[in-house]
């Protein structure tokens, strides 16, 4: 596991582990990565609201010490 120190991302848009596909299927549209990375299919890891984070949110916030 990697932690991070950094703030919360409000939503998708703003957050390092979403980008944006340039080609293929799903191209022009924003994908999570750590969802992808962890195995869940490309389609059901696209970011339809980049509004603000989704509940499944992969991220959690770490409390320093």
């Amino acid at each position: 596991m990697i932690q991070i120190n950094m703030p919360m991302p409000k939503r998708c848009f703003d957050c390092p582990c979403s980008y944006m596909v340039l080609y293929g299927e799903y191209k022009d549209d924003y994908i999570c990565n750590v969802k992808n990375y962890v195995g869940i299919e490309a389609g059901e890891c696209l970011l339809e609201n980049l509004g603000k984070r989704p509940k499944d949110c992969p991220m959690t916030e770490v409390k320093q010490e």
